[in-house]
């Protein structure tokens, strides 16, 4: 955070079916003029175990997008099976900056 901001929470988790979730380590952050207005993050989404406690089956894989404060109409999900995956994900960021 840059001295001044205020906090601003956003949720990574997929739509889609996803009762375990298990987020990568790392985040891409989209940035125009030095300042982030979304971010991208690999989300792999598992069945819960024969035991409901903890990860089971993989259900699927998938980028979130999420717009940050003042864009936060950006929202959603590339499965990762998705030809150009990462490109996609990163277009439906930068979408972001033409609602401006």
């Amino acid at each position: 955070m840059l001295k001044g901001d205020s906090q601003f929470s956003v949720e990574l988790r997929p739509k889609a079916a996803c009762p375990v979730a298990r987020f990568s380590n790392k985040v891409e952050w989209r940035m125009k003029d030095g300042k982030p207005f979304a971010v991208i993050q690999r989300v792999t989404c598992h069945a819960l175990n024969k035991e409901q406690s903890g990860p089971g089956k993989k259900l699927g894989e998938y980028l979130v997008v999420r717009g940050l404060k003042g864009h936060t109409s950006v929202s959603g999900e590339v499965s990762t099976k998705t030809a150009a995956a990462n490109t996609k994900a990163r277009a439906l960021a930068d979408s972001a900056l033409q609602k401006c």
